[in-house]
């Protein structure tokens, strides 16, 4: 009998604790200001890789004009542009209208890193040219790993 009372206790407090009324998760509705965010955080890639790319994706509704993304290297990156990698898309990067991301592609140079190092290249987005689109606190840098 006491086991019954101790499992009806925990079920109750279960329920309870959930918030039946939250519809944002069945209706798919996203009411916060529009965010950018880069993906992934970290990335551990290989020089044979030839490159990587980042995503510069839109956390909100798809925009009716497109979204231009500055973004910048960290001066914290031990991987130097024309040294190890090149950028192929520079900022600011564009997220069209009627999308939701963009990639910033890295392409990296042949025999620039040593055996056994590992470098960072740290990108982190500065801003957009909307007035109501900021860069997401924790989801506005991006460290790419890379080793030989």
């Amino acid at each position: 009998m006491l086991r019954k009372l101790i499992a009806l206790a925990v079920a109750t407090a279960l329920f309870a604790g959930c918030d039946v009324f939250d519809t944002g998760d069945t209706e798919k509705v996203f009411d916060m200001d529009p965010q950018v965010e880069l993906k992934p955080l970290q990335n551990q890639t290989s020089l044979a890789d030839g490159g990587t790319s980042v995503a510069v994706q839109l956390i909100g509704e798809q925009r009716s004009d497109n979204l231009n993304v500055e973004y910048s290297i960290d001066a914290e990156s031990t991987a130097e542009e024309g040294v190890h990698y090149e950028i192929v898309t520079p900022s600011p990067v564009t997220i069209e209208s009627g999308t939701s991301a963009t990639d910033i592609v890295i392409e990296y140079i042949e025999d620039s890193v040593d055996p056994g190092e590992e470098l960072r290249l740290i990108i982190n987005l500065d801003g957009t040219d909307a007035e109501d689109v900021e860069p997401a606190g924790n989801l506005s840098t991006s460290t790419t790993f890379i080793s030989n």
